[in-house]
């Protein structure tokens, strides 16, 4: 799961359809990501929208998502 995906998530207050809306995906889809269903390594385009809509450096999501690599390794 990507918790840190979540965790911004509900720091802001947003519903997973808010979010969803922001990224320009559906909220299904945006599920999926959260919970690793789908999509293992985030695209850039995806990076650079959530970055904009978490208001979260790029850097950071990039960690984050380094550490999900390095921990289902």
């Amino acid at each position: 799961m990507r918790e840190w995906l979540r965790n911004a998530r509900n720091e802001r207050n947003l519903t997973l359809k808010e979010l969803a809306e922001k990224l320009d995906i559906s909220e299904s889809y945006l599920s999926t990501i959260e919970t690793l269903d789908r999509k293992k390594k985030l695209d850039i385009e995806l990076v650079q929208k959530l970055s904009k809509a978490l208001k979260m450096p790029i850097k950071k999501i990039i960690e984050y998502e380094n550490q999900l690599v390095s921990h289902n390794s």
